[in-house]
């Protein structure tokens, strides 16, 4: 996971399965009422270690 800001972090682009000329990421926003996932992908698999040092998914 790529520490963007303060509490925001972001996997590593992916192309889109249903767009492949595009390109998306998924976003953990950790936050005092939960860690947030916005958008997963498949890549979070391989960023599972990021993931865990982040905080655990609450929403």
């Amino acid at each position: 996971m790529e520490h963007l800001f303060d509490t925001l972090y972001g996997a590593g682009a992916e192309r889109l399965s249903f767009a492949p000329n595009f390109t998306g990421r998924a976003f953990v926003l950790r936050r005092d009422a939960g860690t947030l996932l916005v958008c997963a992908s498949r890549q979070l698999a391989e960023e599972a270690e990021g993931l865990v040092s982040v905080g655990a998914i609450a929403r």
